[in-house]
């Protein structure tokens, strides 16, 4: 039964969905306690996904 996750890979996954028109809506991944528990944050502006407020993930993401 015991899960190993040592490994790191695919860990976490998951699917979403961004409804056209939506923006400034944010995906988490929280994990843990301390200065931040955030292991993963996603946002949506303008049909932008992008990784915390640093890196473009991909562009045009609207109805996908």
């Amino acid at each position: 039964m015991g899960y190993d996750y040592s490994s790191g890979v695919w860990q976490f996954e998951g699917t979403g969905y961004v409804p056209s028109g939506t923006t400034g809506m944010s995906i988490m991944q929280v994990f843990g306690s301390g200065k931040t528990a955030t292991t993963l944050m996603l946002h949506v502006y303008d049909g932008d996904l992008w990784y915390y407020h640093q890196q473009l993930v991909e562009t045009n993401i609207y109805d996908r």
